[in-house]
């Protein structure tokens, strides 16, 4: 899926496909914890039998990018070009006319309920 360019209706419908297996599976894993009668640190059965995913996943490719706009001092929205094309990039890869990147999902929540009208 490398050059493969992403419009908002494919990410709307991926997002929507994950959030349903992240329900079902919710569901199982509150149905497993109702089952159990003790918990697993305190000597009850485990609930996932599988090992986690190994976290973060680093492209090495990308290291010396990276580090670079780090070594800059440019990388914050005041003084750096990064920011910009980080927003112009990702807008491209989501087939929107523009992007905002913020500094957490707290903040992206906020500003995309501004954007909406949406207000205490």
């Amino acid at each position: 899926m490398k050059n493969r360019k992403i419009s908002r209706r494919y990410a709307i419908k991926t997002v929507s496909v994950g959030a349903v297996g992240a329900l079902a599976a919710s569901s199982v894993s509150a149905f497993a914890l109702n089952e159990a009668k003790t918990l697993a640190v305190l000597g009850g059965a485990k609930v996932r039998k599988t090992p986690w995913p190994e976290w973060p996943v680093w492209d090495q490719s990308a290291e010396e990018e990276v580090l670079t706009m780090l070594r800059s001092g440019r990388w914050w929205r005041g003084r750096g070009e990064y920011v910009e094309t980080f927003e112009n990039e990702y807008a491209k890869l989501m087939g929107a006319k523009r992007c905002l990147a913020t500094a957490s999902g707290t903040t992206a929540l906020l500003v995309s309920l501004q954007v909406l009208g949406v207000d205490a």
